[in-house]
């Protein structure tokens, strides 16, 4: 009988760089080295039924986020045999096991939260009247290049919170609650060039925030 297990995981330093599509490989290779009894899809291509929340963007690391998978083992017996077989930078500190019935995990998703380090000469106070600014505001339109298109939307949209806490020796601290769901993704490092920052140095997605079904 396979069982759909919710872990909770992080990714560190050393595999913050990977893409989507690697991170991926990864989880598939390590749980058939730890020995886990997959369950893959129907039809001509089977593929193991791992599903990842939300991607990670490249560069950007992670506290606490969510992989399922269908497997026949026990949520302790995963929690015991995967994490040996993980790359460094990557752990495994939670297993639960969810109904089949429930939604799908990337469905509940509904926003992310972020630590954000930016290096800058701006007092914290005329960050805090940018962000100020930003947050009266129902439209603010960002144009990023994508693969040679010009693409604008409304980054205001994107963006629940912002909190400023700290500037120590040039580096801004600051805080972010984005959506991450169907609708769009915000993207901490796009929301930091919306308010005229420079690209941040060090970013943390800190915990997903699931719709309770």
């Amino acid at each position: 009988m396979s069982r759909r297990i919710r872990l909770v995981v992080s990714r560190g330093e050393e595999g913050k760089y990977l893409s989507h599509l690697d991170v991926m490989r990864l989880w598939i290779r390590a749980c058939r080295r730890a020995g886990l009894h997959l369950k893959y899809s129907d039809g001509f291509t089977p593929r193991p039924k791992i599903t990842i929340a939300a991607p990670l963007p490249v560069g950007v690391m992670a506290k606490s986020d969510y992989v399922e998978i269908e497997c026949e083992e026990l949520p302790r017996t995963v929690l015991s045999l995967l994490p040996s077989f993980l790359p460094a930078g990557f752990t495994v500190s939670g297993a639960i096991e969810i109904d089949k019935e429930a939604p799908a995990l990337q469905a509940l998703v509904q926003s992310a939260e972020y630590d954000v380090q930016v290096l800058c000469n701006f007092s914290q106070a005329q960050i805090q009247q940018r962000v100020d600014d930003f947050m009266v505001c129902e439209q603010v339109l960002f144009r990023k290049n994508k693969d040679g298109n010009i693409k604008e939307f409304n980054i205001r949209a994107q963006v629940h919170d912002v909190k400023i806490h700290s500037i120590q020796n040039d580096i801004l601290h600051l805080s972010c609650c984005l959506q991450c769901s169907g609708e769009g993704a915000g993207r901490a490092d796009e929301l930091c060039l919306a308010l005229g920052l420079p690209k941040p140095v060090h970013i943390v997605r800190t915990c997903l925030n699931l719709q309770s079904h």
